[in-house]
């Protein structure tokens, strides 16, 4: 099922709205229901919020702020808000706390409590959520007191899963539902830099980040699996449309096939009869269980740094250089070439007051692992001491568009000369005798 952002708001203060109440006449058990005593019967009354925006009023508050495209490629909802407020205000169910108004102490807080209002919503797909709430930000600059805290927390949300899909930060996987096999594209959040910016994110999200259900007997989620669904949702959704085609499969095997084209769709359903999925979910566990062995607790993993060729000299194709790296896992920038490596003597090395266990022996291992995804990286082995390998155009090319997604999923850090700086965009290398 499809998921979807709600959009609400609130009427100004300085509009006086009349309280819209239902039309049945609510029973004493009802009244409870709005406030967190749910009774099992009768079911659960929602009021309308009373000064909640309409939905025409939440897309014109969208067009005033020059996102007139969004605001009409919305959906339009009913959803459930549990809010703050104020049972005993207004007979039959209260008002609840405007978001705007600050809580007076003592009296006024003592006298909150939760309560479900239902509130109209302009409905967003993943999409449009990547699109449109960083613009929401830009638009907003010159008076940030229009958007309330939970939809700011969201918009660092969008740019925090935006930064991940332009470092390539996501991985495919596999997931069962039923009988059937589900194709995914999963966010790695393994470097210490993203794993305290997703700490901070949840940490820092109101309560009404999280405080819409679909249904009113919904389960309200917290902020660290709102976050979670919402990161998922959303990179899986832009990676299987920023590239449609999945290209020419037919050398691949049957099972690795379907789940490449189930990536690249909208369908995430691999077809596969019953002895091709269990070969393809066994062939997933182990690549997984390989990209786990890289641990975040290393002070270092392996690098690979794509070098341009030097254009000088005849007119000639010259190949890149590949190079080979150790980078430390809580500071990235911090690289130590492997030449080093190899000039250590002893079990245990240090490079930049880290310590590195084991440098040789470990750092063949992941240049072996690496091999396996990445076939130039084979003849360097046949070295004593590989340093790195040269590679053609097209392989280069071949790096930037697949290989080091799945590099860097696996656990390797991948360095490319400014070419994975931008979103589906269609990159093209070229050697010394096109460029002209």
């Amino acid at each position: 099922m499809p998921a979807g952002f709600a959009i609400w708001g609130e009427q100004s203060p300085n509009v006086r709205v009349r309280p819209r109440v239902s039309r049945k006449r609510a029973t004493p058990a009802e009244f409870r229901g709005p406030f967190g005593q749910r009774p099992a019967t009768p079911p659960v009354v929602a009021p309308p919020h009373p000064f909640a925006l309409s939905d025409d009023g939440v897309r014109h508050a969208l067009s005033i702020m020059g996102l007139t495209r969004w605001a009409t490629q919305t959906n339009v909802r009913q959803v459930f808000a549990c809010l703050p407020s104020f049972p005993d205000a207004e007979p039959p169910y209260g008002i609840p706390h405007r978001s705007t108004e600050p809580v007076e102490n003592p009296a006024p807080a003592e006298s909150l409590r939760l309560g479900l209002w239902q509130v109209p919503v302009v409905v967003l797909d993943e999409i449009a959520t990547v699109s449109l709430l960083p613009r929401i930000a830009a638009a907003s600059a010159a008076n940030p007191g229009v958007l309330g805290a939970d939809l700011r927390a969201w918009i660092v949300a969008a740019r925090f899963a935006l930064s991940l899909l332009v470092r390539q930060r996501c991985v495919p996987r596999l997931q069962t539902r039923d009988d059937d096999l589900l194709s995914r594209w999963s966010p790695v959040v393994d470097d210490s830099s993203d794993r305290a910016t997703l700490r901070t994110i949840e940490r820092s999200m109101p309560a009404a980040a999280v405080a819409l259900s679909w249904s009113a007997d919904g389960k309200r989620a917290t902020a660290r699996d709102a976050l979670a669904d919402y990161l998922a949702a959303t990179i899986d959704r832009v990676a299987r449309h920023a590239r449609p085609q999945p290209g020419d499969l037919s050398q691949l095997p049957a099972t690795v096939s379907a789940w490449i084209s189930a990536l690249c769709r909208d369908d995430p359903i691999v077809h596969l009869q019953a002895d091709g999925a269990q070969a393809l979910r066994k062939q997933v566990s182990t690549w997984t269980d390989q990209s786990a062995a890289e641990t975040a607790d290393d002070a270092f993993r392996l690098c690979f740094r794509l070098v341009p060729p030097i254009e000088s000299g005849p007119k000639q194709e010259k190949p890149w250089r590949l190079e080979y790296m150790l980078q430390a896992t809580d500071d990235p920038s911090l690289l130590v070439p492997v030449e080093e490596v190899w000039r250590h003597r002893g079990h245990t090395a240090r490079f930049l007051t880290r310590r590195f266990d084991q440098p040789q022996e470990r750092v063949l291992a992941s240049l072996g692992r690496a091999s396996r995804l990445f076939m130039p990286i084979v003849g360097s082995l046949r070295t004593a001491r590989p340093e790195a390998c040269d590679l053609s155009t097209r392989e280069a090319a071949d790096l930037v568009r697949d290989k080091a997604l799945l590099l860097k999923a696996s656990g390797f850090g991948v360095l490319l000369p400014g070419l994975d700086t931008r979103l589906n965009v269609r990159l093209r290398l070229r050697g010394p005798r096109e460029a002209g």
